[in-house]
């Protein structure tokens, strides 16, 4: 039976971690790179996948993926994202943790012709945490899609768009993508990953 100061323990860290999702999602509606740099670990294992992207690897990799890459469109008129984090799955073992997010949003992207395009997405998000210097840090970042949608369902045709950008000269991730399984009308979809469950005490 867990005893009072460890239910506290516990009921911190959740809300720790909460609001560390919490400030990645404000931080992404206002595009700024560096503000979701600063809530990543210090750590060689630090990783960032955002659908189709390709894993970007290493402490510098936020700076990398949302600096350098994402956010190149931001500065332009029409251009933004909004992503929203609901419904929190958390498991939380000592220092480290692992969660769940369901995540849905809009966003307007610039095609390759130069021109705009308003779309919606859901997916989820699927993080590891650890504790750094008392203070909780995303470890790994990863946002699987589950569907895009601007006008019929399963369409894809600006997905790859939106995390490439016109900007030929990227930095290129550092390891394949290691899970992209959209919504297909002619498949069965996918719902991976499965929520973590918290160990009992």
């Amino acid at each position: 039976m867990p005893t009072l100061e460890e239910n506290v323990r516990f009921l911190r860290d959740f809300h720790d971690i909460v609001q560390l999702q919490n400030l990645y999602c404000h931080y992404q509606w206002q595009a700024d790179g560096p503000g979701i740099a600063s809530l990543f670990a210090d750590s060689d294992e630090v990783e960032v996948e955002i659908s189709a992207s390709g894993v970007y690897a290493g402490a510098d990799a936020p700076t990398r993926f949302f600096t350098e890459y994402l956010y190149t469109q931001n500065h332009l008129p029409g251009v933004f994202g909004v992503h929203e984090a609901v419904n929190p799955a958390i498991a939380i073992d000592g220092d480290r943790a692992e969660a769940v997010w369901l995540s849905h949003g809009l966003h307007s992207v610039i095609l390759g012709d130069g021109t705009l395009e308003h779309v919606w997405r859901y997916g989820r998000y699927d993080t590891v945490s650890i504790r750094e210097n008392g203070r909780w840090r995303l470890l790994k970042l990863r946002w699987h899609l589950t569907m895009t949608g601007h006008g019929t369902w399963g369409e894809e045709q600006s997905l790859a768009i939106s995390h490439r950008g016109p900007n030929p000269d990227r930095p290129a991730p550092d390891r394949p993508t290691t899970f992209h399984s959209p919504y297909r009308p002619d498949q069965r979809i996918d719902t991976s990953p499965r929520p973590p469950l918290q160990k009992e005490s």
